[in-house]
């Protein structure tokens, strides 16, 4: 598929999504056409920069327009929506568990990064969580779940 034919396929899917998010959850109809955004990702890289050796952060785009996930240290929810062709994603509600210094900061950053995304993009399997600017806030690789 070249560029411009997925160009047009995410502006039709984001264009679907935001047609039926005020209903609670997805259509039949946009849950195929969004299918290959939701599912459950392995974060491997915020703002360019690894992440914490053996913290295993994810997130979880699911069906119902909720966001899940945990930072490598507390879970979190929230709630997320397509606008246009735009990515919006609510405020986080976060578990309070104390961890290593390190963990703390890389859930300070999965926390802020995802309050910055204005957009998403698919490259293989992967998902790019992406900022005003396109720049790259979140890559994380699809979960074989």
């Amino acid at each position: 598929m070249n560029q411009f034919a997925k160009l047009n396929v995410a502006i039709v899917a984001t264009t679907t999504l935001y047609a039926c998010s005020n209903t609670g959850g997805f259509s039949d109809m946009a849950m195929n056409v969004a299918s290959s955004y939701i599912g459950q990702y392995q974060v491997t890289e915020i703002e360019g920069e690894a992440i914490v050796a053996d913290s295993k952060p994810e997130l979880s785009l699911n069906d119902d327009g909720t966001l899940t996930g945990n930072t490598g240290c507390n879970n979190f929810s929230g709630k997320y929506e397509w606008v246009g062709t735009a990515l919006s994603i609510g405020e986080m509600a976060t578990t309070r568990k104390m961890c290593a210094p390190a963990l703390i900061g890389q859930e300070q950053k999965i926390l802020g990064a995802l309050a910055s995304v204005k957009n998403a993009k698919l490259e293989g399997l992967d998902i790019v969580l992406i900022d005003e600017h396109n720049n790259p806030l979140i890559r994380a690789a699809k979960s074989n779940e």
